[in-house]
């Protein structure tokens, strides 16, 4: 049966994150195809901004072009509903009311640095991203206020949008092009959504693909 191994990365280098490390899983699964979390309306750009744009995905990207070893294909929607400057006050004033929470984003950044992307796949790793998830809800709902209600909510609806056209696109590229083996290489805290949408999936046997969380 096919496979599609979702590796969760993070967009930043540091530590055991390096496009290095990332560059040498991609070359032992040696899959057919790379599925990335970029729009196809700027993939292009983001490739060409080497002096000013360099997540580790992108890096590693851009020498598998180079090479034209194995397929890339952008599968994200293009456009924002929130600004990314918005969520990071609701995240830093979450992680100010939650000690929690703080203590969670706090082991997420420790292990990262000293593990790397095996934490970044791990079972610890999501089911932390699912409490804080749980977190977040509680007490956006707690605090009552209506605007930071809608930028969550509006948030939260996006993600779920995206998960869901990555999810679309791979199974019509599959039905195009019949793959052994890809990868989905997204920002880690999207693997618990990415798992809920394929448990629901496989229950109603609507995937041909088999989908590997645990690769590493």
């Amino acid at each position: 049966m096919s496979t599609v191994i979702v590796l969760g990365t993070m967009h930043s280098e540091g530590g055991a994150c390096s496009s290095e490390k990332l560059l040498k899983i991609i070359e032992k699964i040696s899959p057919e195809v790379i599925f990335c979390e970029a729009a196809p309306e700027v993939f292009p750009k983001m490739i060409e901004a080497t002096e000013d744009f360099n997540p580790p995905e992108i890096k590693i990207i851009r020498e598998i072009l180079a090479d034209c070893s194995i397929k890339i294909v952008p599968v994200d929607i293009h456009g924002i509903v929130v600004g990314d400057e918005r969520m990071d006050e609701i995240f830093d004033w979450i992680i100010e009311k939650m000690e929690n929470y703080k203590n969670a984003v706090r082991i997420q950044i420790n292990e990262t640095y000293k593990e790397g992307y095996n934490f970044l796949n791990s079972k610890k790793n999501d089911k932390i991203n699912f409490d804080k998830a749980l977190m977040e809800r509680e007490i956006v709902t707690k605090e009552n206020n209506r605007e930071l209600t809608l930028d969550y909510v509006k948030w939260v609806k996006w993600n779920n949008i995206r998960e869901n056209h990555w999810i679309k696109l791979i199974h019509e590229n599959f039905h195009e092009n019949k793959f052994n083996t890809a990868v989905l290489m997204v920002g880690s805290a999207h693997r618990v959504g990415l798992q809920h949408k394929i448990m629901e999936l496989d229950f109603n046997r609507k995937t041909p693909l088999s989908w590997n969380f645990y690769y590493l």
